[in-house]
């Protein structure tokens, strides 16, 4: 048992610090915290669209790039079909003023394809955009922004947020998006953003083309590269008011999908940046961003891993209750003893979650969720519980994939 309560509280320490961590990031920086201007100076720009199997957002995904607030002639807009089999090619002819790039075979991942455009790049900057994605208008103004003020920095990320809200799982993913974006802009305050995720980012392409572009054997390129940018010695930045909407999942099983290769992916890339851990001459990649990767999978894994223990604990109190009806009291009272511990310091970690989620949400404006209309507060309360639980599960599957070789994703 003293083993258990000291791995509990360790995880209840991890848990404590990183959310007051942010808390107190937050608070520090929240006056600044949503600005992001426009340029004054727009300079060329090329897009590049990986496309496979998207028929039904293709269209208007690239509407929505052609639509921006910025100088169309300074745009071009690069797609690369990875021979797809549906209606996307056909739509793809459709559309004027874009160049269409029609690979005869599938490359397997969206680093490839993207690569392939990369090569014909000639502009400074350079933006990636999937084809499920829609961006909003002001959002290539607002991200050049970054990239112009700081020749350190390499990478620019947008802020996601979800576009449907229909099913209960795209309810509670709108939450999760919402916290996501909040969180990563704190991250920026320690200059750790480890992720520039597909749906919107936009990069220095000399960077890109210096350090061998995408890596096309990491199952999530997005998360790979913002690494590669940090190990180089380049910042990565977020423009908060640069919007992109995605659709997410509507149900559990697309949703395990897209999770289990964000999982893969991430466990990939720290593996593959182990090196760095602890490392000072790695700046806040080795000192922050590989360490706070690590822990966060280790107080994950470990945190389910007590709440199992003391579920199949309490389990077991109950049946011996039940068939020893002598000792029936004494079980009882040690079931309500057992969970003490995990019960006082879990309320703690509820409340400061509670409290963590409320400041994201109103920073985001998605304050929706906190109403007791139509008992809405309830979305907040299973995605701090039920939801978060499922992501050690994730977790476990990805490392069995990954120790299988297994890295097919579509």
């Amino acid at each position: 048992m003293q083993a258990i309560d000291a791995i509990y509280l360790i995880f209840t320490f991890l848990s404590l610090y990183f959310t007051i961590l942010f808390l107190i990031i937050y608070f520090d920086t929240r006056k600044d915290f949503l600005k992001s201007p426009m340029t004054k100076k727009y300079e060329p720009l090329t897009i590049i669209m990986p496309v496979y199997n998207e028929e039904k957002s293709v269209y208007e995904s690239i509407m929505s790039v052609k639509n921006s607030k910025y100088p169309q002639d300074m745009l071009r807009i690069i797609v690369v079909d990875d021979a797809s089999t549906d209606n996307t090619g056909a739509i793809l002819k459709t559309i004027s003023g874009i160049e269409v790039i029609t690979n005869k075979k599938n490359m397997g991942n969206a680093a490839k394809p993207t690569n392939v455009a990369l090569n014909k790049v000639k502009t400074k900057y350079v933006v990636v955009v999937d084809a499920d994605s829609f961006i909003e208008e002001t959002a290539l103004a607002r991200m050049i922004v970054m990239l112009q003020e700081d020749e350190k920095v390499g990478a620019v990320t947008s802020a996601i947020t979800s576009r449907d809200h229909n099913t209960f799982l795209q309810k509670i993913q709108d939450i999760e998006y919402s916290i996501i974006v909040w969180a990563r802009k704190l991250l920026q305050s320690v200059e750790s953003i480890y992720v520039t995720p597909g749906p919107l980012a936009m990069y220095r392409t000399k960077i890109l083309k210096e350090t061998g572009g995408f890596d096309e054997n990491n199952i999530t390129q997005d998360i790979e590269i913002a690494w590669k940018v940090m190990y180089y010695g380049y910042k990565v930045r977020m423009a908060m008011q640069a919007k992109v909407q995605v659709t997410a999942p509507k149900y559990l099983r697309a949703w395990w999908k897209q999770r289990l290769r964000w999982s893969m992916g991430g466990l990939q890339t720290l593996w593959q940046y182990r090196h760095t851990l602890f490392r000072t001459k790695y700046g806040m990649m080795g000192q922050f961003v590989g360490p706070f990767f690590l822990l966060s999978i280790l107080t994950s894994l470990t945190g389910f891993a007590i709440f199992t223990y003391a579920m199949v604990v309490t389990a077991l109190k109950i049946f011996l209750a039940t068939f020893a009806p002598g000792q029936a009291i004494q079980y009882y009272v040690e079931i309500i003893a057992l969970p003490s511990l995990f019960l006082y310091f879990g309320v703690i970690i509820l409340i400061l979650s509670i409290f963590y989620v409320y400041c994201g949400l109103s920073t985001m404006k998605n304050m929706r969720y906190f109403s007791l209309k139509r008992f809405r507060i309830v979305y907040v309360i299973i995605y701090l519980t039920a939801y978060v639980t499922i992501f050690p599960l994730v977790l476990l599957a990805a490392m069995w994939r990954l120790y299988k070789r297994d890295m097919t994703w579509r």
